[in-house]
């Protein structure tokens, strides 16, 4: 089975995975120089970025 701790951990990873870059560009109103290095990077990369993830949420 899969521990309660786990299943926190991997809503965690998913919810910052998909809104993660909004809420940043909300913040910032989509404008800043910020706010576009943020979308550009989002749309990079995603398997690197999601093993990345996946460690530092000590999931793997």
């Amino acid at each position: 089975g899969v521990t309660c701790e786990d299943r926190i951990r991997m809503f965690r990873l998913v919810n910052n995975l998909l809104f993660g870059v909004q809420e940043l560009v909300a913040t910032h109103g989509g404008g800043s120089p910020q706010a576009q290095k943020m979308a550009i990077y989002a749309q990079s990369q995603l398997k690197n970025k999601a093993a990345v993830a996946k460690r530092l949420a000590g999931i793997e």
